[in-house]
């Protein structure tokens, strides 16, 4: 966290300037939006320095609402990394676990630090839906935590799909009735935050965010409808599969991955690899809840004792 804290105090300034290829104007989308909501306006009318929509759900605004008052959304992701970590340890049998997944995501995950560092909001947006789950699933019935779920998952359209694998894995291994409940109290406060705007909104800038699927309709007809279609049945039927909690993020993984893989090999066709590379940036929303589904497997690896010949000690027999 030291390099974290590091590299945002001194790169984002430089990083967090109004100018076209500098930076990135998504915690502008952010700010913008909170102050809208703060103003009692819809943040769907205004638009970021790019001239941009604002395209994420309400939820994301609400909880960027602290971080926009005390400067800006980008610190989200210096709060958000550590209790990701976090968590992990909390369910980690080895106390190594979750430093050495942190070590590893800072190395070896560039597109990490670039979040950091650009005040960018996919890694933030996945992370908080992450522990919004994770907490719904060890307090089904704290009404905090479903609400709170609630408000993570009306972030981004994408994320409302993890509402299905969610309910299907509480029903099996809790109380069906708190599965209900809980699940339950989480979409009714997903829909009561964004029916309002949508309704209200001249242009409600989520739908525009619909784009990233049907950029390439002129290709192939309906493409983005089809793609919502697809990763709408994966969910369901993945849902129908009874998996603990590792496996259940494993399962958003893959619903989050689908889109984004399937978008990336049309661009690859259509566009060639530049176009590619520049979309992989939504896989974000994948690989928070891959690193947090292999948990049990680095902790094996970790805990695992050395063999005698690795260890040095004499072998024996019986």
């Amino acid at each position: 966290m030291l390099i974290v804290v590091t590299l945002f105090a001194v790169r984002y300034p430089r990083y967090d300037v109004e100018t076209a290829g500098a930076g990135s104007d998504d915690d502008d989308a952010h700010n913008v939006g909170v102050t809208a909501v703060l103003a009692g306006e819809s943040p769907y009318d205004r638009q970021t320095y790019l001239g941009n929509a604002l395209h994420q759900l309400p939820g994301s605004y609400v909880i960027a609402a602290p971080f926009v008052l005390i400067g800006t959304s980008a610190l989200q992701n210096l709060v958000c990394l550590p209790l990701f970590f976090v968590s992990i340890r909390s369910r980690s049998r080895d106390p190594r676990t979750a430093p050495v997944l942190a070590w590893l995501v800072v190395l070896l995950s560039p597109a990490v630090l670039h979040h950091v560092v650009t005040g960018s909001s996919y890694s933030w947006n996945a992370i908080w839906v992450l522990l919004g789950i994770s907490w719904i699933w060890q307090r089904p019935r704290s009404l905090a935590a479903a609400l709170f779920c609630g408000v993570a998952m009306c972030s981004r359209p994408n994320f409302l799909l993890l509402l299905a694998p969610l309910y299907a894995a509480m029903a099996r291994t809790h109380p069906r009735h708190f599965a209900v409940r809980a699940v339950g109290l989480a979409s009714v406060t997903a829909a009561t935050l964004a029916l309002p705007f949508y309704f209200a909104s001249t242009s409600f800038g989520p739908l525009e965010g619909f784009g990233v699927l049907n950029q390439f309709d002129d290709v192939i007809p309906g493409a983005g409808l089809i793609l919502l279609a697809v990763t709408t049945i994966a969910a369901v039927a993945l849902s129908r599969t009874p998996v603990d909690f590792e496996g259940l993020m494993l399962q958003c993984a893959a619903i989050q991955a689908i889109p984004v893989v399937a978008v990336m090999l049309i661009a690859a066709a259509v566009d060639g690899i530049d176009r590619t590379f520049e979309l992989s940036a939504y896989a974000a929303f994948a690989s928070w809840f891959v690193v947090r589904g292999v948990v049990p497997t680095i902790d094996r690896a970790i805990s695992s004792p050395a063999s005698p010949r690795q260890s040095g000690s004499p072998s024996t027999a019986g």
